[in-house]
């Protein structure tokens, strides 16, 4: 018995990658992105904010009874595409894809509101084999410059 994949993106996949490239094609201009590499900040806090927390595409993952959009790692893939496209100046498949670790139980109650709403950066810690996610740390306040990590207790690491 062969199962035939749908390896093609929805309606919905596609509106959002639409929305997408048009909203980066007004805000991020590949003359500035390149320009942007030259700088100490190489992404657009602003832009970040934008779609992060006014879109809500930092919580594309996380569900939403945790306060994220409970969409799939399809949708995921559509924004990646996109941005990638674009060459935009964004962290999205960092913060993306360790969101719902930081939203996930066990985890401190404030990640994941902050992972969800885009109030922050998620940043994913990997074992020293990189086999396995040993903790998830949202980083709050991002484009102030500050560059260092909370601490996260050996305890904590191998509890997730």
């Amino acid at each position: 018995m062969t199962v035939a994949a749908d390896l093609l993106y929805s309606d919905t996949e596609r509106t959002l990658a639409s929305a997408l490239a048009d909203l980066l094609s007004s805000r991020a201009a590949v003359t500035d992105v390149l320009a942007r590499t030259e700088k100490p900040e190489t992404y657009d806090a602003d832009l970040w904010r934008t779609i992060a927390a006014d879109i809500g595409l930092a919580g594309l993952l996380i569900p939403e009874a945790l306060g994220g959009a409970g969409a799939s790692y399809r949708e995921l893939a559509a924004a990646a595409e996109t941005f990638g496209a674009a060459l935009a100046p964004v962290p999205y498949l960092g913060s993306a894809a360790g969101a719902p670790k930081a939203a996930a139980p066990g985890a401190p109650a404030a990640w994941g509101g902050d992972a969800a709403g885009g109030a922050g950066l998620t940043a994913l810690l990997l074992a020293a084999d990189r086999s396995t996610a040993v903790a998830t740390a949202a980083l709050p306040r991002y484009g102030t410059g500050a560059r260092a990590a909370p601490k996260v207790s050996a305890a904590a690491a191998s509890s997730r």
